[in-house]
């Protein structure tokens, strides 16, 4: 067990949540004090130009390049293009960036140019056209459908699904701006909401967001020129540490990422696993390395090397990384060793479900289940709520911004709203009920809420995340068959019901994009914890995602429909328009199905499930009690929904281990001057490998795959 003096002492979590509430209530002091801080102009003619330029070349390049290599070819990393641009401003002066119209940029096209990649990579809103025309109820269902929607004319269809035919600009135009609509729904959505909530979680609680710190730290260490010198990346004398970083980075990820996608099957001719560029699975060789044991107990050894997310779990506050890997390795590893090897868990059944001798399933619970996430989300609204209630009487009453940098609260509420109607209209043209729509849109609006305090806390994952959002799926489903707002299908062709099948398909877009997209208010918050660090104003940096979100996803939205002409619609790279995906989904719009692991086999059906829902719920309001409560006390409840996760397990560790001893033998000053300046440097190598030499390779090894064209 570590020092806890020390754990604590650099934990940058706050966790008494009253106390955080009464500062903010009270914090006059505090407003003052922001006030004095000078900031600086963000949104700029320069800085817009270069998010405009950014976005125009490189979304149209990525909606091409993912069709063929799929999520490794996000090309043009931000870090990359701040690189290269302050590269050139050190040779012409008029390119210099401000660290202010850095963050700005960065901000801008990593939520707005980078939804754009992942609405061309899954290709969400296009997966409506499969939903209407592979199912036997294809006819049925472009009946009820709106032809602003999905076109209804099969040739029109027959000819993106086999592809090689030029789109028709007019013909999609309706279904073009029907998916922009969806897409800047779930985008300004987080954007608004961030606003909201981002006041209590950046500023009185002080949460450490160690994605935004670790892009704060790059936009300072690359643009801040300080008494006329260069800045630090630029000097060996006052940035050696970025380049000892950057040096070792490149050792690390040129197997990972050029051999990956460049030679595909050389790692697999070595027996090892390489699952997406700069990731290593160890469960094979682990398999092997402990068969003894795993022929006595199943421990889990699906373990993951990250070598980027290590980085964030080194930044996160070390209670959370604790948290995961401890949690893990007793799940995981103790308890299915106890279990089988004390005969308490039968033979052959799984030792996170405990339903079939009588106990709970701690998959539901925990992780898929998602109790535990919800439970965080509600217990920062009770915990923060004359807050938020203050938030919304101001904006009922005045529309001034904040000295520091906020929009007004009338713009942030209104906005907010009118992006929670736009979804919920967006539901209901594709023949959601109505009642079913408000509760996707709220569970949609508690669930960015959730990650948002993730994220704040340290949450250790890049992009990706867990599975459980996946669950609000089937949730959502068996809440509405359970409670009669949609007929109970039997999924056969007789008995089918657009209700229940839309709104399983809403849930599955909506929350995917919580799962996997970067356009979520923790995101923004992300960007907020830069501005921060940059004296940046919130404002600009709102404005400037807004501009690139509608700019960005609509050239996301009209490229991968050009790209699925050209192509045909078999070739969406996530989803792979396949018989088998839309087989998979119609059961899970069609057949209540109370949890991804279970299907509808699960013991107690719907209610079953839904006890353990609020079990996580509580369990999460009991382990922030304890949390404000006892210094000691650890357990942090984020940690605790990724700790059954083998993904973020190790690497969680590495990054607890490596940060406990720099603080225990370095102390601060080690951590901030040597740390953190290394962590830079090695984000740059994989900004720079990943952004633009690997994807060179994509194209010099693979072109003769790609087919451009398709308008």
């Amino acid at each position: 067990m570590p020092n806890l003096s020390i754990l604590y002492q650099h934990s940058l979590c706050v966790k008494n949540f009253k106390y955080c509430c009464n500062n903010l209530l009270n914090g006059e002091k505090m407003r003052e004090s922001a006030a004095k801080v000078v900031l600086e102009k963000g949104l700029t003619v320069k800085s817009l130009a270069l998010i405009l330029i950014y976005t125009f070349l490189f979304v149209p390049v990525n909606a091409y390049a993912n069709q063929i290599a799929g999520g490794s070819a996000m090309i043009g990393s931000p870090l990359g293009v701040l690189f290269l641009v302050s590269l050139a401003g050190l040779f012409a002066k008029v390119l210099r960036l401000t660290p202010q119209e850095a963050a700005t940029f960065w901000a801008a096209v990593a939520i707005g140019a980078g939804g754009s990649f992942w609405i061309m990579y899954w290709g969400r809103f296009e997966a409506m056209i499969g939903f209407v025309y592979r199912f036997p109820e294809s006819a049925y269902l472009r009946t009820v459908i709106p032809s602003f929607v999905v076109p209804t004319n099969t040739a029109v269809l027959d000819a993106m699904w086999s592809g090689g035919a030029a789109m028709n600009l007019g013909v999609w135009l309706g279904p073009i701006i029907f998916f922009m609509l969806g897409a800047i729904a779930w985008a300004f959505t987080g954007l608004f909401l961030a606003g909201i909530i981002g006041k209590q979680m950046l500023e009185v609680e002080k949460l450490p967001f160690p994605v935004g710190m670790i892009v704060g730290y790059d936009v300072n260490f690359i643009t801040k020129y300080e008494d006329s010198q260069r800045p630090k990346l630029f000097s060996w004398a006052r940035g050696k540490y970025i380049w000892i970083g950057f040096i070792i980075g490149v050792i690390v990820f040129v197997p990972t990422v050029i051999v990956a996608d460049w030679f595909p099957d050389f790692w697999p001719s070595l027996g090892i696993s390489l699952p997406y560029p700069t990731q290593f699975s160890l469960g094979g060789w682990l398999n092997t390395v402990l068969a003894g044991l795993r022929a006595w107990a199943p421990v889990d050894t699906g373990l993951f090397f990250l070598p980027t997310t290590v980085v964030y779990a080194y930044l996160a506050p070390l209670d959370l990384t604790l948290t995961v890997w401890v949690l893990f390795f007793i799940f995981k590893w103790i308890w299915p060793i106890i279990g089988y090897g004390t005969g308490i868990i039968p033979a052959g059944k799984d030792y996170m479900n405990m339903q079939a001798w009588g106990g709970p399933n701690l998959y539901w619970i925990m992780g898929d289940g998602s109790g535990i996430w919800y439970g965080i989300a509600l217990y920062w609204i009770v915990a923060n709520r004359k807050v938020i209630v203050n938030s919304l009487k101001s904006a009922l009453k005045t529309s001034s911004g904040s000295e520091t940098g906020y929009p007004s609260d009338r713009l942030l509420w209104a906005g907010l709203g009118v992006s929670f109607l736009l979804i919920v209209l967006t539901n209901l043209a594709i023949c959601v009920p109505v009642a079913m729509a408000v509760i996707v849109a709220i569970i949609f609006v508690l669930a960015q809420i959730a990650w948002a305090r993730a994220m704040g806390e340290g949450y250790i994952a890049q992009v990706s995340g867990p599975r459980p959002w996946y669950s609000t799926i089937h949730q959502v489903a068996d809440f509405g068959l359970a409670t009669g707002m949609f007929p109970s299908p039997s999924g056969t062709t007789d008995r089918f019901d657009v209700g229940a099948y839309m709104t399983g398909y809403v849930s599955n877009l909506y929350f995917g994009v919580i799962y996997q997209s970067s356009n979520r208010a923790a995101d923004v918050l992300n960007y907020f914890r830069v501005a921060q660090m940059t004296n940046t104003s919130y404002w600009d940096i709102i404005k400037a995602v807004a501009i690139t979100v509608i700019v960005g996803y609509f050239l996301g939205v009209l490229f991968t429909t050009a790209s699925l002409h050209a192509k045909g619609g078999a070739n969406i790279a996530g989803y792979a328009f396949s018989p088998s995906f839309f087989t998979n989904m119609r059961g899970y719009a069609l057949v209540g199905s109370v949890n991804p692991t279970e299907s509808s086999r699960a013991l107690g059906g719907p209610a079953g499930y839904y006890a353990h829902f609020i079990v996580g719920i509580i369990i999460a309001f009991i382990l922030y009690y304890l949390r404000a409560r006892y210094t000691w006390f650890f357990i942090n409840p984020v940690g605790v929904v990724l700790a059954p996760i083998a993904f973020f397990a190790l690497n969680a560790f590495l990054g607890w281990l490596l940060k406990y001893l720099t603080l225990k033998i370095g102390g601060t000053k080690v951590y901030e001057e040597v740390a953190i300046p290394f962590c830079v440097g090695w984000m740059l190598s994989i900004a720079l490998l990943l952004g633009f030499l690997d994807p060179i390779g994509i194209f010099v090894m693979r072109g003769s795959q790609f087919k451009l064209g398709g308008f």
